[in-house]
Parts: C-alpha cells; sequence; structure tokens
C-alpha cells in the first residue's frame, strides 16, 4: 500500500508542475499580447487562467487576435502553438494565427 501511496503522490506533484507551468506560460503571453488584445478580453482570459479553463484562455487570446487581424512575432505565434500542443488541442489556435501577421 505504502508504494501505491508514494506514486500516487508522485503523480499528483507531476501533475501540479504541469498546471503551474501552463497557468505561467500563460500568464507570460498574456502579458506580452495585451497591448493587442481589447481591456475586456484581457480580463477575460485572465479569469481563464485563474480557473484553470487553459484551453480557453489559449483559444480566446488566438480568436480575438485572428478576428481582429493583429501582428504577432514569430516567437508569440510559435509560444502559442506549443502551447496549444502541449495541451493537445485541436486545430482552432492554429488556425486562428494563420490570419495573424507576422510582427517584427
Amino acid at each position: 500500500m505504502d508504494s501505491v501511496d508514494a506514486v500516487f503522490r508522485q503523480s499528483c506533484r507531476v501533475d501540479q508542475s504541469y498546471y503551474e507551468d501552463l497557468r505561467g506560460r500563460l500568464q507570460a503571453l498574456l502579458i506580452d499580447l495585451e497591448d493587442r488584445l481589447l481591456p475586456q478580453t484581457c480580463g477575460f482570459v485572465q479569469e481563464f487562467i485563474d480557473v484553470g479553463e487553459y484551453g480557453l484562455a489559449l483559444e480566446t487570446m488566438a480568436d480575438m487576435l485572428g478576428e481582429a487581424l493583429q501582428p504577432i512575432t514569430t516567437d508569440e505565434r510559435d509560444r502559442m502553438l506549443e502551447l496549444a500542443a502541449t495541451m493537445k488541442m485541436d486545430d482552432r489556435v492554429p488556425r486562428c494565427l494563420t490570419l495573424c501577421p507576422t510582427r517584427p
């Protein structure tokens, strides 16, 4: 029984660090992109991050950037695509980002 408990505790630590990493990466993206997102959108995204709706936070940023044809840097695009891949999301984020011109 002790080995099962140890495995469970280790699994919980891994899960917790995974979600902490996602949260940090999304928070950093929101800070970097806030000058190209409406204040209301930033508020929604922050709320999604706060309650652990990380996929919804990323999709919302991608949707709003694409809808407004906002330019993003190659680094911002790469970070968003990496997050989508890490979270095993569908192609919505990449599709939205194709609408965003590259910012120098």
